[in-house]
């Protein structure tokens, strides 16, 4: 099978639905590990090897710590996702008449993505959740500055879809 993977414009739609989800499950995550953890009565939950015990307290502790972690791993989540748009973005051989199409497409985007960073902050400053999201600092960094982020990331990936159609090919 081969996969013809090639980039375009809408990649930066598809990368802020991705953190979008992302963020929103870690998040939800880590409020249903709140809540279970305080509902839940401090038993032993697992006899280890060593003859060591672990409560249950702890192993939620140790999942709600995992989930505040993935809280640092965002900006690697966007900076992954966009390495990998522009890399797809130069597999476009583009011709520049389609600049337009491809620019107009980048506004109707930064128009949609302020409604996505609107509903997570929405969700984020809900009575349940608010105390959660609070502690996911970076995330809501990145939802507050997303159409910002969003609109820089679509410039360098007109420029490097347009720049590969000014490029010499091999056969040239």
């Amino acid at each position: 099978m081969k996969f013809k993977q090639k980039g375009s414009i809408l990649d930066i739609f598809f990368i802020s639905i991705v953190i979008f989800i992302f963020a929103i499950v870690v998040i939800v995550g880590h409020v249903v590990l709140t809540e279970f953890k305080a509902a839940v009565p401090e038993t032993t939950a697992f006899n280890l090897t060593d003859g060591g015990n672990i409560s249950t307290k702890g192993v939620l502790e140790s999942g709600q710590g995992a989930l505040l972690a993935a809280d640092a791993v965002m900006p690697f989540i966007i900076v992954a996702l966009v390495i990998l748009a522009i890399i797809f973005a130069f597999l476009i051989p583009s011709h520049p008449i389609f600049a337009v199409i491809t620019i107009f497409t980048l506004v109707i985007i930064i128009v949609i993505v302020p409604q996505i960073s609107n509903m997570f902050n929405k969700i984020a400053t809900s009575e349940r959740i608010v105390a959660s999201a609070d502690q996911f600092t970076i995330t809501v960094a990145v939802f507050n500055n997303l159409p910002l982020i969003i609109t820089l990331i679509g410039a360098v990936l007109i420029i490097a879809m347009f720049v590969i159609a000014r490029r010499p090919s091999i056969s040239d």
